[in-house]
């Protein structure tokens, strides 16, 4: 049995990639979603802490002789990056990856990310992606970052603080080529081991077109 555990980024629930899990299934994978969480906690380690111990626990009920992909979009690759080191993992796949390098302060990142958010309208304006992809992934977490701002701010401090990560399992990075968010001179530096995929679009360009996704993830590994 082969089996994939998926951290995805910042506002974005397992129902948002029903369609690349689909897809996944079909070619043999067991999915393992760990949603990004908005619930109870209130420290600011929550987003690094609470799904790698979820994540980790997961691991141990998985057959040594099974093959297990670990998967991150966005600030998911973050956790992703943090249980690489596990015996069972076996590769690790980061879409567009934010916080696994010491990269930026705040105002740039904030820049950064309403940068993203304008090409994503500009890109539902012009019919690039449908109304409805842009209301449930983009804007959605617009939304989040001005109706939770407390929250936001905990997760925003955490992410451009930078952290190093060193992940020595077989390591694939997709970065799309109109990611505002992403310092892709510095993610080369940082993972020299890593093979690197570029693709059209933005940030969530994975959850827009989820059979080109998943396409070039069975063309690189």
């Amino acid at each position: 049995m082969k089996h994939i555990i998926f951290f995805p980024g910042w506002s974005e629930q397992s129902t948002q990639f029903s369609e690349l899990f689909a897809l996944m299934r079909q070619d043999g994978w067991t999915i393992h979603s760990l949603n990004h969480s908005h619930s109870r906690h209130r420290d600011s380690s929550f987003i690094l802490d609470d799904k790698t111990i979820e994540a980790r626990k997961l691991l141990e009920k998985i057959p040594a002789d099974e093959h297990c992909l670990v998967i991150g979009h966005s600030v998911g690759c973050l956790q992703a990056a943090l249980i690489a080191d596990h015996p069972k993992v076996d590769e690790v796949l980061m879409f567009s990856p934010v916080g696994v390098t010491p990269q930026f302060n705040v105002l740039s990142f904030v820049v950064r990310f309403l940068c993203k958010q304008v090409y994503d309208l500009l890109r539902a304006l012009s019919g690039r992606i449908s109304a409805k992809h842009y209301a449930t992934h983009s804007f959605f977490g617009t939304k989040h970052f001005f109706t939770e701002p407390s929250r936001a701010l905990r997760e925003l401090l955490i992410v451009t603080r930078g952290h190093s990560v060193r992940i020595e399992k077989p390591l694939y990075i997709i970065l799309p080529r109109y990611d505002p968010l992403l310092n892709v001179s510095l993610l080369k530096r940082t993972f020299l081991q890593a093979k690197f995929v570029y693709t059209s679009g933005g940030h969530d360009e994975l959850l827009y077109r989820p059979a080109e996704t998943y396409e070039i993830v069975r063309r690189m590994r």
